[in-house]
């Protein structure tokens, strides 16, 4: 059988992607200890994992890994990749909307969890709760003005992961300092 030149390019293409996060824990190489430590603090309830480092060394790939493992074990998890205009009432908002609470306070929801809540936030990172998978951009509209008290408040209780990639691309030093205080 002659395989062709544009199946070669192809198979390459879709084998090797060094530009793009590896999204699979069999993919991930050298990094055991390190994805162990995060599970293992996402398994304690009230902690927080932060991975941090220079750029290109993985990060991405290895809370994506965690992502996968922690959706294969039926936890709740909200990525959320962040950029300038990313603000901590965005964010907010975002998982508001995820876990069927509108910002009213009222809860949307038919149905409440009582169970450990925690994050892995890239360089730092934030709290939250409840149980399936959901990927998306962090979208930029323009939420209610929301403290880290009241939001801590509105989503207590609830058993949702949030990984916040690229956190260190968020503009401002303010909500950088909410976050800070929220967790």
């Amino acid at each position: 059988m002659l395989i062709n030149q544009n199946q070669i390019r192809q198979t390459l293409r879709t084998t090797f992607t060094p530009a793009q996060p590896i999204k699979h824990q069999d993919h991930l190489a050298g990094r055991r200890t390190e994805l162990n430590g995060v599970l293992d603090a996402l398994a304690s309830p009230g902690e927080h994992a932060c991975i941090y480092g220079e750029p290109a060394i993985g990060k991405s790939s290895l809370a994506q890994v965690c992502r996968q493992i922690l959706r294969d074990r039926n936890r709740d998890v909200l990525y959320l990749t962040c950029s300038p205009p990313t603000t901590f009432e965005s964010i907010c908002t975002q998982i508001c909307e995820h876990l069927g609470i509108s910002l009213d306070g009222e809860s949307q929801a038919t149905e409440q969890s009582t169970q450990t809540s925690a994050s892995i936030g890239i360089n730092e990172s934030k709290v939250g709760g409840k149980a399936e998978l959901k990927e998306t951009t962090t979208r930029h509209k323009q939420a209610r003005q929301l403290d880290p008290g009241s939001f801590a408040r509105l989503v207590a209780n609830r058993s949702l992961i949030v990984i916040l990639d690229e956190f260190d691309s968020i503009g401002g030093t303010r909500d950088k300092e909410l976050f800070a205080h929220f967790m």
